[in-house]
């Protein structure tokens, strides 16, 4: 009788413990907002509840339809290998859970169908077991969290499986928060029509991309474009086209710039570029580019509006060349654009 009232006393004060930590875990889960953030300190709990080789917190691109790593920490395998690694969605022990919404041990996956050792093959790891659970909110996937090989026993057990289950309880309202604050910042500096930077996002790039060439004495080049004979278009086929001919041209722009550069939509009918590290070279050379595809867009809609009169004249100003302050840099570009605007049309002007 005493040993089972002691056996029972050590369960309540071990689930009064766990009661406790978890609390202490949503909180501290819950207390940030940005999405980087909540994702790591995740795998940070996670690194407490579990001593795993390796841990992964997997998102799905639905665009792609595959996973990638959001956030992970393995001890012989560095970040950047797994940065660009993808898990088709159906494939894997990932796409297992993700599919039937089921948390998993594998502790023999070389031998397990569901397994994909795509990612062992292109990192040299060695996946000897496996604990994936979902993290779902309201019914929705939000991500699958996975640790690989447990240290000392290699193998997972069920109490392993059910404090990451705990763990994903905790990290689905710190996920889903998350996402909400990044949805809401995203709306808040995005232009709604075509998705790029909107002005106020601009002003913000532009001063970190002018502080950062001051200090470490580059050059950038601001782009603005301006569509000719636009309002042909407009007054020819209405409003609601000439909003399908921007979201088109922004299409293009958005193909041709570097991930690096910021493309704002000015308002109207005018972009922006801020090309990072370009010289007055590169800056030709992209503004050639574009210039040129916007001038090869014949027709949009399957043909039903024409847009082939649609041309873009560029201006160009380059730092330091042209000039050292944000408002001459980008009154210089516009003078030179309407340089452009005035004369020729389809055509850029550099001003040095």
């Amino acid at each position: 009788m005493k040993k089972r009232n002691k056996d029972f006393f050590d369960i309540m004060q071990r689930r009064i413990r766990d009661l406790e930590m978890f609390q202490s875990i949503f909180q501290d889960l819950t207390s940030i907002l940005r999405l980087d953030e909540v994702l790591q300190r995740i795998l940070d709990k996670m690194r407490i509840l579990i001593d795993a080789e390796g841990l992964a917190l997997f998102r799905l691109d639905k665009e792609k339809s595959e996973f990638y790593f959001a956030a992970a920490d393995n001890e012989n395998v560095h970040i950047d290998k797994l940065k660009n690694l993808r898990i088709p969605a159906d494939k894997g022990i990932v796409g297992w859970v993700a599919k039937y919404k089921k948390s998993i041990i594998v502790n023999d996956p070389i031998n397990d169908k569901r397994f994909h050792s795509g990612i062992d093959k292109k990192t040299g790891f060695a996946t000897q077991a496996i604990l994936a659970v979902p993290v779902i909110f309201k019914g929705n996937l939000l991500a699958v969290i996975e640790a690989v090989n447990k240290k000392k026993t290699i193998e997972f057990n069920d109490d392993d499986l059910v404090r990451i289950e705990q763990l994903a309880i905790c990290a689905a309202i710190a996920i889903r928060n998350a996402d909400l604050f990044e949805t809401a910042h995203k709306l808040s500096i995005t232009d709604p029509l075509t998705g790029l930077s909107n002005t106020r996002h601009f002003y913000e790039e532009f001063d970190m991309m002018l502080k950062n060439a001051r200090k470490n004495r580059k050059n950038f080049a601001v782009l603005i474009f301006d569509m000719d004979n636009f309002k042909n278009v407009v007054d020819t086929y209405g409003h609601q086209a000439g909003s399908k001919t921007l979201v088109e041209i922004s299409k293009i722009i958005k193909n041709i710039a570097s991930e690096k550069d910021v493309i704002c939509r000015f308002g109207g009918d005018e972009f922006v570029i801020l090309q990072e590290d370009a010289d007055k070279e590169k800056a030709i050379e992209l503004a050639t580019k574009i210039i040129t595809a916007i001038k090869e867009l014949k027709s949009i809609e399957a043909g039903k509006i024409n847009v082939s009169k649609v041309t873009a004249s560029c201006g160009i100003a380059v730092y330091p060349d042209a000039a050292k302050s944000l408002e001459k840099l980008f009154y210089l570009a516009d003078k030179a654009m309407y340089k452009v605007k005035n004369t020729t049309k389809n055509n850029y002007y550099v001003w040095e």
